[in-house]
C-alpha cells in the first residue's frame, strides 16, 4: 500500500488518464496515482477504443497506456490520438519486449512493467511539464525517440 499526505487544494495537479485492460491493475494504478503528489486521475478506461472517445473531451496532461490490449494495442491507439492531437503526451507501459514498435508509436516514454511508484511519478511529472516533441512520421534523431525506462527495456 502506498501512502502520502493529501496535497493542498492550491497545488497544480497534472491530469492523467489511465488505459489498462486488466481491471485489477487499472484500479491499482488509479489508487497509486491518487497517492501521488500533484497528479489527478481524470479517467480510467479498459480499452483503447474507450480512451480514443474520451481523451479529447477530458484533455489530460498525460495518457498512461498499456501496450497489450485486445482489439487495439497501445501503440496503435497512441498513433490515433496523436493524429488528432499532435501535442498529446502519451506514456506506454509494457511487460513485452517489443521496444522497436513501442518507440515508433510516438509515445514520449516507454515504461517497463513492473514500474516502481517513484519512476511512474517522475515519468508522469516530466511528461506533463515538458513541451511535446516535434513529431515527424519517423524520428530522425535519438533526441526524437521516446525515453525507454526500465531494466528489461534497456536490454533490447
Amino acid at each position: 500500500m502506498f501512502y502520502r499526505t493529501a496535497a493542498s487544494s492550491t497545488d497544480m495537479n497534472k491530469k492523467v488518464i489511465v488505459v489498462e485492460d486488466n481491471r485489477g491493475l487499472r484500479e491499482q494504478l488509479v489508487q497509486i496515482l491518487g497517492s501521488a503528489k500533484d497528479i489527478r486521475c481524470v479517467g480510467a478506461f479498459g480499452s483503447a477504443e474507450e480512451a480514443l472517445k474520451e481523451v479529447p473531451a477530458r484533455k489530460p496532461d498525460v495518457v498512461l497506456m498499456d501496450y497489450v490490449m485486445a482489439k487495439l494495442n497501445g501503440a496503435t491507439a497512441c498513433r490515433n490520438i496523436l493524429a488528432k492531437d499532435p501535442n498529446a503526451r502519451i506514456i506506454l507501459v509494457s511487460g513485452m519486449p517489443k521496444v522497436a514498435e513501442l518507440t515508433a508509436s510516438g509515445a514520449i516514454a516507454v515504461l517497463s512493467k513492473p514500474v516502481a511508484l517513484e519512476i511512474l511519478e517522475a515519468a508522469l511529472n516530466t511528461a506533463a511539464t515538458r513541451s511535446p516533441p516535434i513529431r515527424r512520421r519517423h524520428p530522425t534523431s535519438a533526441a526524437e525517440m521516446p525515453q525507454v525506462i526500465g531494466s528489461d527495456a534497456t536490454k533490447q
